[in-house]
């Protein structure tokens, strides 16, 4: 005799939930690793709230690839958290 399981989609949405958590822990450790293997928290440390190209200058990076780690560490509010002491200054920071 076979008993059929119902699905549970609470469960599934807390699963769903977890995966989402470690794939955007994973994705911001990379991203933090970036930024200290290419000199960016350095260089931003020296500079005043800067655009994406003077960020990339002091850097001597380009500033495409810039401007994409700052997105992903803004969207983790990392770069704000770190180093930012008003968040109107994240206009400055990044240009879209």
């Amino acid at each position: 005799m076979t008993t059929a399981q119902s699905f549970d989609t609470i469960k599934a949405e807390n699963f769903a939930g977890m995966m989402l958590d470690i794939l955007n822990h994973g994705a911001i450790a990379l991203m933090t690793s970036i930024g200290h293997r290419t000199g960016l928290f350095d260089a931003i440390a020296q500079l005043r709230p800067s655009t994406s190209q003077e960020i990339a200058d002091a850097a001597g990076l380009n500033e495409r690839y810039i401007r994409q780690w700052l997105g992903a560490m803004v969207t983790q509010a990392m770069y704000i958290c770190l180093t930012l002491p008003k968040i109107e200054a994240i206009t400055k920071l990044v240009s879209f």
